[in-house]
């Protein structure tokens, strides 16, 4: 048995929900800071970072990666090769 309401006029509306075609959810982060005219060597630092961030993203999403580990074991080698930052030993 439907579950339904009647409104003044006669009519009956559904209180069971409509399926609806609705795009999943999607979380978006972002971390926004005031920096006024930074020195060059921070403006470099910052756009690779940005860089390997996105980059790291399609890999993952790509590779259908769920977790940092595997991310980092998948995709370091390639990353590491691209990007001239600092690496850890």
């Amino acid at each position: 048995m439907r579950s339904t309401f009647t409104l003044p006029d006669g009519t009956f509306i559904s209180a069971e929900p409509e399926e609806t075609s609705m795009p999943a959810a999607r979380l978006v982060r972002s971390l926004t800071f005031p920096l006024h005219d930074p020195p060059a060597p921070l403006r470099w630092l910052l756009g690779e970072f940005r860089l390997l961030v996105n980059r790291s993203i399609r890999f993952a999403l790509r590779e259908d990666l769920r977790s940092r580990y595997r991310l980092a074991k998948v995709a370091y080698r390639t990353l590491s090769a691209e990007h001239d930052v600092y690496k850890a030993s």
